[in-house]
């Protein structure tokens, strides 16, 4: 009781125990409806990498978004996972979609990652060579 604002007491005083106080506040104010569900896909849709500073979080944003679909009911897919990760990729990573096996998060996930750091260790070596 002590830890939330003294407005929300109205939904908890009668329950006896730390859970049943999380749930009910839980049930109160999560919202799962259709307004819900529709602004967090076109949150995803409209995640790209360009707009991030760098690999990791958009890779982190994409997943976030799948997450919070499924908590509100709508099931995406490893596989859809791994699709909104490749449609976010700028041109240069188109030849990554015609690799011919199945999609999945993981293996969208380690592709990119294990190319940001070949392209750092790059950078770093050119870097050194400068000097």
């Amino acid at each position: 009781m002590l830890s939330i604002d003294s407005k929300l007491y109205v939904h908890i005083q009668s329950l006896k125990t730390a859970k049943e106080a999380w749930n009910e506040l839980k049930n109160t104010f999560q919202d799962n409806g259709l307004d819900r569900r529709v602004g967090l896909v076109a949150q995803l849709l409209d995640t790209k990498l360009k707009n991030f500073k760098n690999t990791e979080d958009y890779v982190n944003r994409v997943m976030t978004l799948s997450h919070k679909l499924n908590d509100v009911g709508l099931t995406v897919t490893d596989e859809w996972c791994g699709i909104f990760l490749l449609a976010g990729l700028s041109e240069e990573y188109r030849p990554m979609e015609s690799c011919g096996k199945i999609i999945t998060s993981d293996m969208v996930k380690s592709k990119l990652l294990q190319d940001v750091r070949y392209k750092e260790e790059e950078s770093e070596v050119a870097l050194v060579a400068k000097q």
